[in-house]
């Protein structure tokens, strides 16, 4: 069967998450299958916590809007 319509959201930050680099490769990889969609935010700093979570929301807000349909 085909591959689903999929958006993916990915996000990370530049200084205060572990997982930075392997971030930006999972997002090269899934572009290169071109299957799937995926957007991504990345903060110049964060870590796992409120604060960054909360600097995360409108722009997952938005992305996530994108995607309503009237279906």
């Amino acid at each position: 069967m085909p591959a689903p319509d999929t958006s993916l959201l990915v996000s990370s930050s530049k200084v205060g998450e572990s997982n930075y680099e392997d971030t930006l490769k999972f997002i090269e990889r899934v572009k290169a299958t071109k299957l799937t969609r995926i957007s991504s935010i990345i903060l110049e700093s964060g870590g796992h916590n409120f604060n960054t979570w909360r600097r995360e929301i409108p722009g997952t807000l938005q992305w996530m809007s994108g995607r309503l349909s009237d279906r």
